[in-house]
């Protein structure tokens, strides 16, 4: 039998629900699996029901350890054997849908994915609501999640993923090509597996629908508080082996940051406070730099303190402020409570104050607002700012503590550690002309690519960066939908890049009246389409029809049906005044958008495009051969990744700083210089 996926299943004195849970898996839809089961010294009838299972069933295999080792050591003795190219864990209190290894390998090989999560949900046994509504808790942010088929290593920790191992498809050869093993002989190993695994995935993809059921009981692990108490010393061991993994991987200066931000988390979200303040010194023993990211919760105590003899209200029912008044036990009588202009919150309690609408600033008689919203701080800390000055001008708003979030992005002057992305014009021109177009289109001629040219390139970054190194390939103008060769395009490029995904970026005007051929094309050559939205009058609602028709991935640009393409304004220094060290840390194209243009490789598109600016208005903004990399000179991908992470000399001619995003709606170029100058 060709074993395509690996079940491994962790057992310990579950026999009152493991024959659900095996059962499940048995009669799946999906055959050619082999189902690992690890029995961690049961003292109940677990390894019973194994055997029994391992005699009917030649794709059982049992494992018995002598000696309790925890799920740990358990799951990692079904790795050493498996046989899968894809590994996914069960717990033996749960099951699974019996569509669900069928729909998550279909979904794997289709999209090439080296992840594929599915939602889950939870069962509360008797009934017990307590437990299963904490459980639910932790699943909220994840389950509001459609899909998401781009996934880059950077974003890992910032997308709502739940971090346990189950509900998942693994692709074993990243497990095995990086060494990759759940922490031994603790509790609280599950975290570390996630944080091994995702720094290498290049493509994921989400299933919103509930194909796993996990059984929330109080037996459960993580609401023993005796447990929880032992945890700590092995929440500890367990976060030193995060940090040692990534330091060898040499992963950890991009990652420290989020890193500490878990284990924040980590530490917050333990509500016995005895147990936190043990966790809590005993990891500053481990990684002494923590203390240095505290630094937001001390500039709120400060407030806090520097304002005792004021009225003082929080803005902003946050998680952040719920974990924040509960780790500190935030309790003073001048504190009058929290506005949120959630009206669906006024009147509920967080840490016994009470949520008010903003309107009741001054009935409550506040003198003092201290800000608590940290995602998308620096924004909504603006808001705020101009409502309480033009509504309550006597109320002083204390300033952000936190840095705006918005803009946290991969730093600029780090090397990727793979070739994440990399887009193709394959026509210069457009069929739409946008006002301020970044890729200066309205200004080119009609120029198409040829494919001889790209195939050679493609071919040069496949031999670079191998056939699995390109997390995504961007095939676009100008507008792509142009060009009367496309079809050639989509088959090369497949060619060159069985396992990437291919996406043809459109403004959608000519999709529904492309023909079959293309849309053959698409599906025999797996290529997913993105149709940026424009304000203009297209049927949005056939090119999804045609797309579902076919069977091709289709979504909009920003990956939302309300994205609405703006005009922004990314104005250029004619004169080369720039500081190229500021500009380049401050853009968010630089080491971003890497555009391939016959040989060259470029670490944004404004350097790869400017020739039409250069032509069309007569100047002479010029790029040297310091501003791209030559792919045919280049000895190395790591040569290659490490040169895009450098500061450009053309970066002296963009104005970093007065770029406008999102303010100017949607227009027609009229080939003015002003579109791209200030």
């Amino acid at each position: 039998m060709d074993i395509k996926v690996s079940v491994i299943i962790p057992v310990y004195n579950t026999e009152k629900y493991l024959e659900k849970c095996l059962e499940s898996v048995i009669n799946q839809t999906f055959k050619d699996i082999e189902i690992i089961c690890i029995d961690d010294c049961s003292t109940d009838n677990s390894l019973k029901i194994l055997k029994e299972y391992e005699e009917k069933d030649s794709r059982v295999k049992v494992i018995h350890f002598k000696k309790n080792k925890k799920q740990g050591a358990a799951r990692n003795a079904g790795l050493d054997i498996a046989k899968g190219k894809y590994v996914t864990f069960i717990d033996s209190d749960d099951y699974i849908a019996n569509t669900f290894l069928e729909k998550m390998y279909t979904k794997a090989e289709k999209n090439y994915c080296d992840i594929v999560i599915s939602n889950v949900e939870n069962i509360a046994e008797n009934n017990d609501e307590s437990t299963l509504k904490l459980k639910n808790q932790l699943d909220i942010a994840y389950k509001k999640w459609v899909h998401c088929t781009k996934f880059y290593s950077y974003d890992f920790y910032h997308t709502p993923l739940r971090k346990g191992p189950v509900a998942k498809l693994y692709r074993k050869e990243i497990i095995d090509e990086n060494k990759i093993r759940f922490p031994e002989e603790v509790f609280q190993e599950d975290e570390a597996f996630y944080w091994f695994f995702m720094p290498f995935v290049n493509n994921l993809f989400y299933i919103n629908e509930s194909l796993y059921f996990r059984l929330i009981h109080s037996g459960s692990v993580m609401y023993n508080l005796k447990v929880l108490k032992k945890g700590v010393y092995d929440r500890v061991q367990v976060i030193k082996q995060i940090k040692q993994f990534l330091k060898k991987k040499d992963l950890y200066n991009l990652y420290e940051e989020n890193f500490i931000n878990y284990v924040k988390n980590c530490i917050y979200n333990i509500e016995d406070r005895e147990i936190r303040d043990k966790f809590f010194l005993k990891t500053l023993a481990v990684m002494p730099e923590f203390l240095l990211y505290c630094r937001e919760e001390a500039r709120l105590l400060k407030q806090i303190f520097s304002n005792r003899k004021k009225k003082i209200a929080f803005w902003g029912a946050s998680l952040f402020l719920e974990k924040f008044l509960r780790s500190f036990d935030i309790k003073a009588e001048n504190i009058v409570g929290i506005i949120d202009k959630n009206p669906d919150r006024a009147g509920e309690k967080i840490w016994g104050y009470e949520i008010f609408p903003p309107e009741k600033l001054a009935e409550l008689g506040v003198e003092v607002v201290i800000f608590t919203v940290k995602n998308n701080s620096g924004k909504i800390y603006s808001i705020v700012s101009d409502y309480l000055k033009e509504n309550f001008s006597s109320i002083e708003l204390a300033k952000n503590p936190f840095k705006d979030l918005s803009l946290n992005r991969r730093p600029t002057n780090i090397p990727h550690y793979k070739l994440r992305d990399i887009s193709i014009h394959l026509v210069e021109h457009c069929n739409l002309n946008c006002k301020r177009c970044a890729h200066f289109s309205p200004l080119a001629e009609k120029i198409f690519r040829d494919t001889e040219s790209f195939e050679r390139d493609l071919k040069r970054i496949a031999e670079l960066f191998g056939t699995k190194g390109l997390s995504e390939l961007f095939l676009l103008g100008g507008e792509p939908l142009l060009h009367p060769n496309l079809i050639d395009f989509l088959r090369i490029s497949r060619s060159c890049f069985p396992y990437t995904r291919i996406t043809l970026l459109t403004n959608g005007v000519t999709l529904p009246e492309q023909k079959e051929d293309f849309w053959q094309a698409c599906n025999k050559y797996n290529i997913a389409i993105e149709v940026t939205k424009y304000p203009i009058k297209l049927d949005f609602e056939k090119m999804e029809e045609l797309s579902a028709k076919y069977d091709i991935e289709f979504q909009f640009f920003g990956s939302s049906e309300t994205v609405i393409k703006t005009s922004d304004l990314y104005p250029m220094d004619i004169n080369g005044r720039q500081d190229i060290v500021s500009n380049f840390k401050n853009c968010t194209m630089a080491n971003e958008c890497f555009c391939l243009e016959y040989g060259k490789l470029y670490t944004c598109a404004t350097i790869a495009y400017i020739h039409h600016f250069n032509k069309f208005f007569g100047y002479n903004l010029s790029v040297t051969d310091k501003d791209y990399v030559d792919i045919y000179k280049a000895k190395s991908a790591k040569e290659i990744l490490k040169a895009l992470a450098v500061p450009a000399p053309f970066c002296r001619f963009c104005d970093v700083n007065n770029r406008i995003y999102k303010e100017e709606e949607w227009g027609i170029s009229k080939k003015d210089i002003r579109e791209w100058t200030l």
